[in-house]
């Protein structure tokens, strides 16, 4: 399981002028990563060259992995196109063809319904804690997916778990959820024994607490499978290949 967990997993590294911010994304074709927006965009909506942004993939520890170069960064237009949004919080790398093996797999996007209780995984390269340091190797833990009841608590936009953002709710699983570093990885669902893309990592919501996992915040996850139109027309892939159906690009 470490092996699959690390092969479809991606870090990267985006250079603002002032330092370097760590992100994840996943692996969606050999030249497709999936991340989140705010990953590659400077001040909300300025997207950074391809050369300030950095993938590195095919090894569970970050010290290992290999380099790719990116060519080409396509963030969901309307988050920068002045609506800032959670709710549009993705995008597509292009990167230099890496070659799918063992160690570089491509994750299939999960596009059937996330139901209340639904366990996910997510992972990421981040801290293990607030203030920490990041982590070397790749971590992941479980979490599920909210009810309304929970979920609307956290943003009066979000709709359900079919929607534009998946909710999980730190309660349903105390002291587990994402953190500092983890945004834009992806979050995972058991598809029929395929560990399949179901959203990536977007914002944490605390409320009254700011620790990552604390019992009273939860995690809004950007729905990958809600997207399938724009990373379909962005990548030039068919959603037969995007979500596994086919192997034939």
């Amino acid at each position: 399981m470490e092996q699959d967990l690390s092969s479809s997993s991606v870090t990267m590294f985006k250079d603002f002028g002032a330092g370097l911010v760590m992100c994840g994304g996943t692996i969606l074709s050999p030249k497709h990563i999936l991340t989140a927006a705010h990953c590659i965009t400077n001040d909300a909506t300025v997207v950074v060259p391809p050369q300030n942004v950095s993938v590195y993939y095919n090894n569970l520890n970050r010290d290992d992995q290999i380099y790719t170069k990116v060519t080409k960064i396509t963030p969901q237009p309307d988050y920068t196109n002045g609506q800032v949004d959670a709710r549009l919080d993705i995008a597509i790398l292009e990167i230099d063809e890496i070659t799918l093996d063992n160690t570089a797999r491509r994750a299939p996007i999960y596009s059937g319904d996330i139901v209340a209780n639904q366990a996910l995984l997510t992972l990421g390269w981040g801290q293990t804690e607030s203030g920490a340091t990041d982590t070397n190797m790749l971590r992941g833990t479980v979490v599920y997916a909210g009810n309304s009841t929970l979920c609307s608590q956290f943003s009066g936009d979000w709709q359900s778990n079919d929607g534009p953002q998946i909710c999980t709710p730190n309660i349903l699983h105390a002291h587990s959820s994402a953190c500092m570093g983890d945004s834009g990885t992806g979050l995972m669902i058991n598809n029929e024994g395929v560990l399949s893309v179901a959203g990536l990592v977007s914002i944490a919501v605390n409320i009254g607490e700011s620790e990552c996992g604390n019992d009273t915040g939860g995690q809004l996850y950007v729905n990958a499978g809600y997207y399938l139109d724009f990373i379909a027309n962005t990548t030039g892939l068919s959603k037969e290949y995007l979500t596994g159906l086919t192997n034939d690009m």
